[in-house]
């Protein structure tokens, strides 16, 4: 796979990570409120912003680049069809 597949992989994933996150982030919010932890929560929230606008910017990236197949590169040729993923070992 070359680096425009791979980067497409990737980027695919971190926006799907990061919305598991989101819903994380919502249940400690809504936990702060509940113990009148407003302020906390707001900051909360106000991160929460700020991954979902980096996600509209990952978003964007893939829309910018061409669909897998539909270009031709030297690298396409390297490095053969690995694909190496990580696991996450936290609680979401």
């Amino acid at each position: 796979m070359d680096d425009i597949g791979k980067s497409r992989i990737r980027l695919s994933h971190w926006n799907d990570h990061n919305l598991e996150h989101l819903r994380g982030y919502a249940e400690v919010a809504a936990a702060l409120d509940k113990h009148g932890l407003g302020q906390a929560a707001q900051a909360i929230r106000e991160g929460m912003g700020l991954i979902e606008a980096a996600n509209a910017k990952f978003r964007r990236a893939l829309d910018l680049m061409p669909a897998v197949g539909d270009h031709t590169s030297e690298s396409s040729q390297e490095g053969g069809g690995d694909h190496t993923h990580h696991h996450h070992h936290h609680e979401h």
